[in-house]
């Protein structure tokens, strides 16, 4: 008797359900792969993560545009489109560490209840802030010492170093935290307590224009 397996009987063996078993797994790995494939993080989250300042994107892209503007003009650097890429920031910001070092964005308090100058203010030339509220934000490469000497503008006024950074990164707090004045609290109280117009100080008192 032939004893050997029928040649249907030997081409016949069940791979379907093998062949199927396999498509799902491999359907299984190629959605795990992209589920745990995380978008690398843009320029406005590294910052915003960095800076740790509470800001809508739209606020955090103006203020790359404009810091990278400034940079580049200060390096001589001719920037195309300043609406520069994560690698951009990172060649832009090693020249600038080079040229200018530490930089700081930092901010004068009142500490005493008096009047100060108003320079975005049409109505009067000088207004009453409260103790700890804010004259000036503003950022600088040199210590407080050699940004303003012996004396700061006024009397009754404290120096703050709020954030440490390069300049790029100092440019881009200096410029939010001034857009931000503007909806602020503090502004709405300052302008009540003065008798200001609502069109009036758009900026701390002690700051002439939004760099």
């Amino acid at each position: 008797m032939d004893a050997s397996i029928p040649i249907k009987s030997r081409y016949s063996l069940p791979f379907g359900p093998i062949i199927v078993l396999l498509l799902a797994l491999l359907l299984m790995l190629a959605i795990w792969n992209i589920g745990g494939r995380q978008a690398a993080p843009s320029l406005a989250e590294t910052l915003e993560k960095k800076l740790g300042i509470a800001a809508s994107p739209q606020i955090y892209e103006a203020a790359i545009l404009q810091a990278a503007s400034d940079l580049a003009f200060a390096l001589g650097v001719n920037l195309e489109d300043y609406n520069i890429t994560l690698e951009q920031y990172e060649a832009l910001t090693k020249a600038a560490t080079e040229k200018f070092g530490d930089c700081e964005q930092y901010r004068l308090l009142a500490i005493t209840h008096q009047n100060f100058p108003c320079y975005t203010c049409s109505s009067k030339d000088r207004i009453v802030l409260g103790s700890g509220q804010t004259f000036k934000i503003g950022q600088t490469c040199a210590s407080e010492a050699s940004r303003y000497g012996k004396q700061l503008p006024e009397q009754g006024l404290k120096y703050f170093a709020e954030f440490q950074g390069n300049v790029f990164e100092v440019l881009v707090a200096e410029y939010i935290k001034l857009t931000l004045y503007r909806v602020s609290k503090e502004r709405e109280l300052i302008i009540r307590q003065n008798g200001l117009s609502n069109q009036e100080l758009p900026l701390p008192p002690g700051n002439k224009i939004l760099k």
